[in-house]
């Protein structure tokens, strides 16, 4: 037997998964910022599997990860 609290999960996850594919299908079709193809720090493209692996990543993989280390 499914309860309220269930039920309220399962909606919840639903409308998370709905806004998630929303957003990617916006990150795909946006020509620049969000979904960019080209990184906002080096300006060298962006790799596409990274780009299907991070929908709206902004940076390209060296980058990304000189951001993470040192915030720059």
């Amino acid at each position: 037997m499914v309860d309220d609290v269930e039920r309220g999960q399962e909606r919840e996850q639903l409308d998370r998964d709905a806004a998630l594919d929303a957003w990617r299908r916006k990150a795909a079709s946006a020509p620049s910022g969000i979904g960019a193809s080209e990184c906002i720090r080096c300006g060298e493209p962006i790799d596409p599997r990274r780009r299907a692996a991070v929908p709206g990543a902004e940076r390209c993989a060296e980058c990304q990860g000189t951001w993470e280390k040192y915030g720059a």
